[in-house]
């Protein structure tokens, strides 16, 4: 798994997150889960941000992208890319705080 890390967004934004998987994942289930305390991350938990993430799957470079859209400061907090396991512990791919902010993020991408 990656290590965490700190995204910063202006409101009204958006953002894309590349997530790398190991190829024995290939054909399960992926997703994005908002993690508040003590919750677990589970496919559940991510689909009240259902209209503001979407998922593209690149099999070929096992890889795939969260873009979330139309973020508000709401929005921040910390999330998990991850991989459903059945009948065991879902692996987390990748994890990383996202902060909204009104203003100009400190450090942003202008263009992608």
């Amino acid at each position: 798994m990656s290590g965490a890390y700190r995204v910063s967004v202006k409101t009204g934004g958006s953002i894309t997150i590349p997530c790398r998987y190991d190829l024995r994942y290939k054909t399960h289930v992926k997703y994005l889960c908002e993690l508040h305390y003590f919750q677990r991350c589970s496919p559940d938990v991510h689909s009240k941000s259902i209209n503001k993430a979407s998922i593209s799957h690149y099999i070929n470079k096992q890889t795939f992208t969260v873009t979330m859209t139309d973020l508000r400061t709401e929005d921040s907090g910390r999330y998990r890319c991850a991989v459903e396991i059945n009948g065991g512990s879902d692996v987390i791919i990748k994890r990383f705080h996202l902060s909204v902010t009104p203003g100009t993020p400190e450090l942003y991408v202008d263009q992608q």
